[in-house]
This record gives C-alpha cells, sequence and structure tokens, in this order.
C-alpha cells in the first residue's frame, strides 16, 4: 500500500511571519510557520470537501475528502507522526459536495455522510476500522427537489449521543435541521433565507445546547440561531456584515466563554469579528485579509496566546490568511500561504498529535489535498519572581485557580524534607508554596488567602518549618483542623510519610509503582517528581550503598507496588541498592541533566498524547525545580528539563532541539539568576 508523509521540506517551502503584540500586550513576538510542501493526490478527483476525523483508534488525525470527476468518498488514515496511508476510495452514486464523519448509529464506528449535487444525503456505514462496511447499503435521506445539499455540519442538537446534521442548501435558501433516529433523519426545523452560503455550528449562549450561525450572501447579513433546549430554533437578530459574506466560523475570541462569530466578506476582502456581549448583542470589527475571502476555520494555530486565531482561504490571490488573535478579540499580524487557484475547502485539525494545529485544503485544480503543517516554534515563557518564595508563588498561579483545595508547604532554605514532596502535590492537585523555618513571606501569605485552601500539608519537622508557621496559615484562613505535618527523624522518614500519604490518597489499584531516587542530593529526586506525580508512584529515598530503614519499611507497607524507576547513575544509586527494589527501571546519565533529560524522554514517550508544554528550570539549586515539579505533572504531564544558570547542557539542548515544536510554549521556572537569559537565547536557537 502506497503511503504519503507529511514533513518538513526545503526552508523556501516554509512560510515565516514576524507577528508583533498590540501595545500593552503581554506576551512575545511568536513566528508563525506553516510547511507548504506537503500534499496528497488525490486519484484523478477534484476535492470538493475536505475533513479531520478520528475513523479508527490507531491514533492521529484521519482526513475524509469527497471529489467530483471521478465522485468519490476518500478516506486517508494518520498515524499521529503525519504519516497518511490512503484507507477509502468509494465509488458514489451522487457527485457530492460536502462530507461529515461521526457515527450516526451509536455504535461507535465511523459512518460518513455525503451531501450531493442530487439534493439528497447519502450515509455511508463504517465498519469500526475506517473503512465502509460492504454488506450494509447505504442511507439516504431525499430532500425531493430543490437543489443541491452545499454544506453539512455536526450538531448534537438534543444533548443525546446521537449525532445530528445541520444542512444548508443555496439554491432553495434554506437551512435544515435533521435530527437522527438511531441511523435515520428527519427533516424537524427550518430556516429560509434568500441565500444562505456557509453553516457553522458552536456554543453562542453559554448553555450546554450546541447552536449554529449562518451567513446570507444576498442580504449581507449573518444569523445566530439558539438551540431551544433540542426542542426548537431560535432565529435571532441578524447581523449587517461586509458585501457578500461567504464563510463562517464561531470561536471564543476574546476567552469570555461566549461564542463569538467571524465572517468573511468575499466582497469587501475583509472578515468581520463579531463579538458576544451580554443579551446577545455583539460588537463588529473588520479586518483586512486576502482577495475574496471564502471560507475560514478558527482554532489555536499559534503559540503566543491562548486565543482563537482564524485561517481564512481567499479565492482571488490564491492563498490563506492566518490571523493572530489577540487577547481584546482583534487579529495582530498576518501569515500568508499560498494554495491552488481553486481551492474549495479547508479543515482544520492535528497531523502528529501535537497542540499546533495545521491546515489542509482542498485543491480542486491541483486535484490534491494540500497539507499545512504547523511548525510555528513554542512560545518561551518566563514564570519568575524576585526571589524562590516569589517564583514558586508565581508557578503556583499560572496553574491553581479553584479554591478550597489544597497547599503544600516546603522550607525553601533547604531540600531534604521537600523532595518527596512533588507526587503527593500532583495526589492533591496542589501547589508547592516554600517558607522560611520561622516565617511565611508576606508573598506566600497572600497567596494562601487567594486559594482559600481548605487542608495545608506542611513537609518536615518543627526544624524545617516551624509551628509559627502552623500559626500563621491558621491566621490565612486556613482551618487548624485542615493543617498537617508529615515529617519523620531524617529525610528518609519523611519520604516515608509522604510516600504514605501518596497512597492514602490514591484511588482504584492504589499505588503500584515508585520512583527511587538518592537523598544525599536534589536534582534527581526532583527531576522525577513529575514522573511520579503523573503515575502517582511516591518518592522514596536512599543513600547510594544501602536502603535506609524508612524506605525498607514503605516497601514492606505498599504490597501494591510492583515496579520501580531508579533516578541516577550507578554512583547516586548503586546497583546493588537498585536491585533491592521491585522490578526496576533506572532512568540515569552522567550528571543530574542527563539524568533530567532520561526522565524526561521517558515522559514524553510514554504519554499518549504531546502536552501543551514542557518546563525548564536550574540544576544547581533546588528551590524552583520543587516548586515546578506538580506544576509540570498536572501539565499533561510536561517534561521537566535542567539546566545550568549560564549554559545549556548538551543533553538537555538536545531534547530542547529534537522534541521543542511539538508543544506551544516552553516555561522557564525562575529568575535570571536561576535561567539566564543566555541559555534562553540558547534554547532558542535549538528549535
Amino acid at each position: 500500500m502506497r503511503t504519503f508523509r507529511c514533513f518538513l521540506v526545503l526552508m523556501s517551502a516554509v512560510l515565516l511571519v514576524l507577528l508583533y503584540p498590540a501595545a500593552g500586550a503581554s506576551f512575545e513576538p511568536v513566528e508563525m510557520r506553516f510547511d507548504t510542501g506537503a500534499s496528497v493526490v488525490t486519484p484523478g478527483g477534484r476535492p470538493e470537501d475536505v475533513k479531520f476525523a478520528e475513523v479508527n483508534a490507531a491514533g492521529g488525525d484521519d482526513l475524509v475528502a469527497v471529489t467530483n470527476t471521478p465522485d468519490a468518498l476518500l478516506v486517508y488514515e494518520g498515524d499521529s507522526t503525519g504519516l497518511l496511508t490512503p484507507l477509502v476510495n468509494q465509488t458514489l452514486s451522487e457527485t457530492p459536495l460536502c462530507v461529515v464523519a461521526e457515527d450516526f448509529d451509536g455504535d461507535y464506528k465511523t459512518d460518513y455522510a455525503v451531501g450531493t449535487a442530487g439534493g439528497n444525503v447519502l450515509v455511508h456505514w463504517g465498519n469500526g476500522t475506517g473503512k465502509i462496511d460492504t454488506l450494509r447499503p447505504p442511507y439516504v435521506f431525499p430532500f425531493g427537489p430543490g437543489g443541491p445539499v452545499h454544506d453539512l455540519e455536526p450538531i448534537y442538537f438534543d444533548n443525546n449521543t446521537l449525532v445530528d446534521l445541520v444542512s444548508m442548501r443555496r439554491w432553495v435558501g434554506q437551512v435544515d435541521m435533521l435530527q437522527n433516529a438511531g441511523g435515520t433523519f428527519a427533516k424537524t426545523f427550518s430556516v429560509v433565507t434568500p441565500g444562505p452560503f456557509d453553516v457553522a455550528v458552536g456554543h453562542l449562549d453559554g448553555d450546554t445546547y450546541p447552536d449554529f450561525a449562518f451567513t446570507d450572501g444576498v442580504l449581507n447579513q449573518v444569523y445566530p440561531v439558539l438551540n431551544l433546549s433540542g426542542v426548537g430554533l431560535g432565529v435571532q437578530v441578524p447581523e449587517a456584515t461586509g458585501n457578500t459574506p461567504r464563510g463562517v466560523s464561531i470561536g471564543d475570541m476574546n476567552g469570555d466563554g461566549l461564542g463569538d462569530i467571524i465572517v468573511a466578506n468575499s466582497g469587501d476582502d475583509d472578515v468581520s469579528s463579531f463579538l458576544a456581549g451580554v443579551g446577545g448583542s455583539y460588537t463588529r470589527t473588520d479586518s483586512p485579509v486576502g482577495d475574496m475571502p471564502l471560507l475560514l476555520v478558527t482554532s489555536l494555530f499559534g503559540t503566543s496566546n491562548n486565543f482563537d486565531d482564524v485561517a481564512v482561504l481567499n479565492g482571488y490571490d490564491y492563498t490563506v490568511s492566518i490571523l493572530k488573535g489577540n487577547p481584546d478579540g482583534t487579529f495582530d499580524g498576518e501569515a500568508v500561504v499560498p494554495v491552488g487557484t481553486d481551492a474549495r475547502a479547508i479543515a482544520w485539525g492535528s497531523m502528529d498529535n501535537d497542540w499546533k494545529y495545521d491546515l489542509v485544503i482542498g485543491n480542486n485544480d491541483l486535484k490534491n489535498l494540500q497539507v499545512l503543517r504547523n511548525t510555528t516554534p513554542p512560545k518561551t515563557t518566563r514564570l519568575a519572581g524576585p526571589d524562590r518564595y516569589e517564583t514558586a508563588v508565581e508557578l503556583s498561579k499560572d496553574t491553581f485557580t479553584f479554591t478550597g483545595g489544597t497547599v503544600i508547604i516546603a522550607t525553601g532554605q533547604n531540600f531534604p524534607d521537600a523532595l518527596a514532596g512533588g507526587p503527593l502535590a500532583s495526589v492533591k492537585f496542589a501547589p508547592i508554596l516554600l517558607t522560611r523555618t520561622d516565617a511565611l513571606p508576606l508573598s506566600v501569605i497572600a497567596e494562601i488567602k487567594r486559594l482559600a485552601p481548605a487542608e495545608a500539608i506542611i513537609l518536615g519537622g518543627e526544624g524545617a518549618v516551624s509551628e509559627n508557621v502552623r500559626a500563621e496559615l491558621m491566621a490565612a484562613g486556613v482551618p487548624a483542623a485542615g493543617i498537617k505535618r508529615l515529617g519523620g527523624t531524617d529525610r528518609y522518614e519523611t519520604a516515608y510519610l509522604i510516600a504514605k500519604e501518596v497512597a492514602a490518597n490514591v484511588f482504584a489499584a492504589g499505588v503500584t509503582q515508585v520512583v527511587v531516587a538518592t537523598g544525599t542530593n536534589f536534582p534527581d529526586a526532583l527531576a522525577g517528581g513529575v514522573l511520579g506525580g503523573w503515575m502517582y508512584a511516591p518518592v522514596l529515598l536512599v543513600r547510594p550503598d544501602s536502603v535506609p530503614e524508612p524506605t525498607q519499611r514503605a516497601l514492606a507497607e505498599l504490597p501494591g507496588v510492583t515496579s520501580s524507576f531508579v533516578l541516577g547513575g550507578v554512583g547516586a544509586v548503586s546497583a546493588g541498592v537498585a536491585s533491592q527494589m521491585p522490578a526496576p527501571t533506572r532512568l540515569g546519565g552522567a550528571d543530574r541533566y542527563e539524568t533530567a533529560a532520561a526522565v524526561a524522554e521517558y515522559v514524553r514517550a510514554s504519554t499518549p498524547y504531546v502536552t501543551h508544554d514542557m518546563f525548564v528550570a536550574t540544576g544547581q539549586n533546588f528551590p524552583d525545580a520543587l516548586a515546578v515539579g506538580p506544576v509540570a505533572a498536572t501539565h499533561g504531564p510536561a517534561p521537566l528539563l535542567l539546566t545550568r544558570t549560564s549554559s545549556l547542557p548538551p543533553s538537555s539542548r538536545t531534547f530542547i532541539g529534537k522534541w521543542a515544536k511539538q508543544y506551544r510554549g516552553v516555561i522557564v521556572g525562575g529568575g535570571v539568576g536561576a535561567v539566564s537569559e543566555a541559555v534562553v537565547d540558547a534554547m532558542k536557537q535549538a528549535y
């Protein structure tokens, strides 16, 4: 079977645009890059529509397309690396115009609904592998006389488990709701208008029922249509667009939780953003794009923030414009990518399971599906305060937004008692906040008041965190009954007590793995905190050549443990000590940086998806990496690399150069005194 691979090609084929933030914006300039060199040739056909879909459990987004001349349904299987393998080439009995891939009969197999030029919806049933069940005849929903079905969009109209359809027929001026009755459809609601062109599904009013919007190119309007709890449609007062509106999409452009509407105005060469306001009102802003914009999609294409971007297919200058979204719902900068001279479809998805969404263009003239792989580099963000205490606070603010949970309190003045705290923080979904031995820093008190925790767990004895800190926790609002101390006679017993607490908070099978690291130094244990936090595996501490009694006790009292991860080389944990651990797997290198990179590689390779971010902290002191650990673990988990303050170690550089482009962000934990700007520059050069 022939395969097609999507990959980076000659640098001349990579589009690069620098996007500079508006005044007052808090994000850095970020390049948007799309590899334009990859395409999949459709066998003789001219693409009319293309969609990303998950057609089987093989991993990675797949592609579904329909073509004319010949009339066919095509499916390409993705494998999460960008490899596309032809899976289906089904001849159709009618000329197709649009396609949707969903499970329409509730059997957990992907089916294919095709809107045709003959005015029908054809449903071809899947067999669970992405292919078509040839023993089951297609279902036909006939609209009857009235013209082609130009658009189909999936919608859970009545919030049950069956996927319904919104259809649009331009020639008869009608948008219809096709409700699913278990594999057959009934037209239940219709909206009649002179010139409908495109339909988009999304949430407009904040309830759980999906709504939709459609453009009218005759009236120069866009219609928001609310879903009335699955029993009717509420057509809202239309909004005036620019001239000849075509494509429409729904997204949250400013992060307020309300559905905004984006329209391509082909007569004005711009897009209109309709930001949702109170009571169903909208505020319109226009942004220029290419010549005669036809269709558009919204998603996260850049990496500088988490606000939706817009990709616009321009009909007359044969390009796609990618507009970078800003926090205020406006756009900042434009990447322009050349496409075919008769492109008729645009879709977004992930070819390689990263968090930077790719585009596919259906080029009718070139008879291909043009894959625009998103190779935008990750955004580098520094989370830091003027000292270790405020750095931990900044990390907490970035991740932990809810109240009434747990905080972990550890000394910021020495490492032993805090070494094993990472997995406990992950199990509790709690930040690690640092304190001085005798008093909480003011910034930490303020963060505790913001979080309003019901529980605070102090790591270490009174020599590490005094009873005065307990009193200050109560003064900050933590209930006295919710304050617990886990402190033993030494670091090994403290790790034992923490391990027991982790086990007490793990459900189902309980603790089945442990992470083993030296207790004589901090880097390996802190790097392993992410691994332990992800797997709910406590960190147990050993001496290089012996297993302390508390660690032996922990293993004896955790009978469900069947395997272990031993961190560091034989100089950190000897072969004799490792052999006393259950089914040990050693993750180590020649130094702390190689060990951290080995742990990061294991986390990356073992995670079935690519997380948003990766983290970097200094390996020359413990506080920043300690606070970063639970944050990284809650990000998916995200790999944590260690670096020297003034130079990037080769092992960290290699990992970053190889994998950073799969991530949307690289987060540096700590100020320039911990991780210098020279190191940040070296990271950027690596990716």
